[in-house]
């Protein structure tokens, strides 16, 4: 993702694109028309083209012509990408607080349950209410919590002292991509669909992604788990000048 940003006297415009799978979307932030008090305002537009960075630059330059001509000039562009880790800590921090409590609440009404040898208890959460395409509305339920198949480790992980696990992780930020069901895709669609992933996170997001994929399904599901391994490896040798050492000493390719 790529921001620019223009002003004119008192009047700034925030203008955001990102690369997706059929086009890119471009969204106005206080489009000048609404005027500095809705200063949070926001507008989108979608252009359906193949889509790629070239084509970004080229339809950001147009944008930008526009609105210098209207007396706007620029202030700053810059890469979202190098901020973006401070909001997902943020969002981490409040997933983790909302889960915790949908599983206290799940708790304190079904309590919980033994399981059989070779199985563990999932537990309960609280599933949010929502509603369907058809437009029937579906009320908030807690679920009770079950027995599954234990699939990892006698011992559960500890992180050291002062590290936290993998966590959760936020949905749709490589699918919307087109990187999904893997094992499906081809290697030459996989490394297209990341590159674009890449384009709106950058390179050293989506390598971290990647290997907390590759850990979470090591277990339960070898086979994507080897193609994201595979995919790490494929995007740290690409993209070595994003990092500070050479990929040649990175852990993926030092046993």
């Amino acid at each position: 993702m790529t921001e620019l940003l223009l002003e004119r006297d008192n009047t700034a415009i925030l203008i955001k694109s990102y690369l997706r799978p059929k086009g890119i979307k471009i969204i106005y932030t206080n489009p000048p028309d609404w005027g500095v008090a809705k200063g949070h305002e926001t507008a989108e537009k979608f252009y359906k083209v193949s889509g790629n960075i070239s084509q970004i630059n080229e339809i950001i330059a147009v944008i930008s012509e526009e609105f210098i001509k209207k007396g706007f000039k620029h202030k700053k562009k810059f890469d979202l990408r190098k901020t973006s880790t401070t909001e997902k800590k943020q969002w981490r921090k409040n997933t983790i607080k909302k889960l915790k409590k949908s599983k206290n609440t799940a708790r304190k009404q079904h309590g919980i349950i033994k399981c059989p040898p070779g199985y563990i208890m999932k537990e309960g959460y609280v599933r949010e209410g929502y509603t369907k395409k058809n437009g029937t509305k579906v009320k908030s339920v807690v679920v009770k919590p079950t027995c599954i198949k234990k699939k990892g480790l006698s011992t559960k992980y500890v992180p050291p002292k002062g590290k936290q696990g993998i966590g959760p992780l936020k949905q749709g930020e490589l699918s919307i991509h087109g990187y999904s069901n893997v094992k499906s895709l081809s290697q030459t669609n996989r490394r297209k669909f990341l590159n674009s992933a890449i384009d709106e996170h950058g390179s050293k997001m989506v390598l971290k992604k990647l290997s907390a994929l590759k850990t979470l399904q090591k277990r339960t599901n070898p086979e994507a788990a080897q193609i994201f391994h595979d995919n790490s490896k494929w995007l740290r040798k690409k993209y070595d000048d994003d990092f500070k050492a050479s990929w040649k000493t990175s852990k993926l390719f030092v046993n």
